[in-house]
């Protein structure tokens, strides 16, 4: 399961160099050309960047400059991996999808990383504060806009995770210079978000597992959800998080089989023999959380320093950004992101365009924080019609995306004040999209 999950961008844990992987991409396209560049940083120090431009025309053209998430991803969205198994490049499909709509895109890797995520100066990673980000991505977007075949009334920002919060404080340092804001994967506050990854989502998974609903957890209960290929737990962040913070504290005599809490284990104050859900892990989980910024295993699996992690949490939040900013935003983000809860994000949404600010929000079941389906059948369950070599996220993304970019650069009388949202943000959504990959997973780690 933790190879799996390694495999998802945001969920990347930091490999040594030789273990990373051959991405997966699609073969070259004729319809795009793509430039490596030097991008040069405020402090001199220098990183790796990409111009990619439609191949017919000298432009100039519509331009999207990309600003990634945390942890160690390059400029493509590709992170360290297991070896043998492929790097998703989420953020190069992103990019080339809209350079065959027609606009040039920029990207850069983030200081101290190359290709793959891997760490080339691990000092210059760990400066990588909410001030420097916002520093770095302002002398990308002036290295773009200095390019010739950019149109300078036609520039926006696209932003992931991390990097939807840096967008937006670059657009404030550049007023009047662009159109939108595409942010997918939003993080409205970094408080809320450190709550729901080191807390929240633990507990949420707990109470799923707790078939009675009493509260309490049992070996009974927890061997039923690794054996039950029609269990709650057929979505592979759920399983994951249960094996990182609550079977630790149980035995393990067989596989597949849960038994009673270890002799060692001091989990079970009252000792009778179940794990309460509210009394017994809540406390160990918020304690962890108060002391995150310290654990060197927190911070290994995040891809950031200490330092950097706390400058998001004591930074500027979104709305606190978005709001006073008044540019358009397209909001993308899942049903079932493991990162920031979506409710956040549509009480951001309904917010911006309370104060007249055009917001958009579409919401996608079925697919990770990163836009990487959750299920091996997702495509086929949705329809999303033929895919590229190697494609990972859904076409639909891809798609929503270029139209409300497209959309934008239309004469202000015909743009909507409001765009209608996704009809997939209403949809009735089940786990029975991951069935299937929960059994060929569990089928997998069998042998």
């Amino acid at each position: 399961m933790a190879l799996w999950l390694a495999l998802l961008p945001g969920f990347v844990r930091a490999q040594p160099a030789e273990q990373s992987a051959t991405p997966v991409v699609s073969t070259g396209d004729p319809a795009i050309t793509r430039q490596p560049l030097t991008l040069t940083l405020d402090d001199g120090f220098t990183t790796k960047a990409e111009i990619d431009a439609p191949a017919s025309g000298p432009g100039p053209f519509p331009a999207v400059l990309l600003l990634g998430g945390s942890g160690q991803t390059d400029m493509n969205g590709a992170g360290p991996s297991v070896a043998g198994f492929p790097v998703f490049e989420n953020y190069r499909e992103m990019l080339d999808n809209l350079v065959r709509r027609g606009f040039i895109v920029y990207k850069f890797n983030k200081r101290g990383l190359d290709t793959a995520g891997q760490i080339i100066d691990q000092t210059q990673s760990d400066r990588r504060t909410n001030d420097v980000l916002v520093q770095d991505a302002s002398a990308a977007l002036r290295q773009f806009l200095a390019d010739p075949r950019v149109d300078k009334q036609k520039v926006f920002l696209l932003g992931h995770s991390q990097g939807t919060l840096i967008a937006a404080q670059v657009a404030r340092k550049f007023p009047g210079q662009l159109k939108g804001l595409v942010l997918t994967g939003t993080i409205t506050d970094w408080k809320l978000a450190f709550d729901y990854q080191l807390v929240g989502r633990f507990i949420e998974v707990a109470n799923e597992a707790d078939a009675n609903h009493d509260g309490e957890l049992t070996p009974a209960e927890l061997t039923a959800v690794l054996k039950s290929d029609l269990s709650n737990f057929t979505n592979f962040r759920e399983l994951q998080l249960l094996e990182a913070d609550v079977m630790p504290y149980f035995s393990r005599p067989a596989p597949g089989v849960v038994g009673p809490f270890k002799s060692d284990s001091q989990i079970d104050k009252n000792r009778d023999g179940q794990l309460s859900i509210e009394g017994e892990l809540r406390p160990i989980l918020l304690d962890q959380r108060k002391t995150f910024l310290n654990q060197p295993a927190i911070l290994k699996n995040s891809g950031e320093s200490g330092a950097a992690l706390k400058s998001l949490q004591d930074g500027p939040q979104s709305g606190q950004v978005l709001l006073p900013l008044g540019l358009p935003v397209f909001f993308q983000h899942s049903l079932e992101d493991e990162r920031f809860p979506v409710g956040q994000v549509q009480a951001l949404a309904a917010e911006l365009n309370a104060a007249n600010v055009p917001a958009t929000l579409n919401i996608y079941p079925g697919v990770t924080h990163s836009f990487v389906p959750g299920s091996l059948l997702y495509s086929f369950l949705n329809n999303t019609g033929p895919t590229a070599l190697g494609q990972v996220v859904p076409q639909q993304v891809l798609d929503d995306q270029a139209t409300w970019l497209l959309g934008r650069l239309k004469p202000a009388s015909a743009v909507p004040a409001t765009p209608p949202a996704n009809p997939q943000a209403s949809l009735s959504v089940t786990n029975g999209l991951f069935n299937f990959a929960g059994l060929v997973t569990k089928l997998l780690l069998k042998h």
